[in-house]
């Protein structure tokens, strides 16, 4: 199984070194393909780790980014999870 995860950790390190590319055959597939590459720049999290690394963040305020977001999440599951009451 050793061999296994190994092939795994590779796939995953070629997903992430792979350059995000599109092929555009035709001028009027131009609107999709971009769309196409939004996507996957958004799937990618790219972004997401550019504004990361853009300023240094001190840990106490990662923790309570981090925090906020959960409290977040419970509410929202608690608002769907509610019985609504019937009249």
């Amino acid at each position: 199984m050793k061999g296994n995860d190994k092939n795994q950790e590779f796939i995953e390190r070629e997903k992430q070194l792979r350059p995000l590319m599109v092929d555009v055959h035709d001028q009027d597939r131009l609107d999709a393909a971009l769309k196409k590459l939004k996507r996957m720049i958004k799937d990618s999290r790219i972004m997401v780790e550019l504004q990361e690394h853009e300023a240094f963040k001190k840990p106490s305020a990662k923790r309570r980014e981090k925090w906020l977001r959960a409290r977040s999440r419970a509410r929202r599951s608690a608002i769907e999870n509610k019985p609504s009451r019937l009249v």
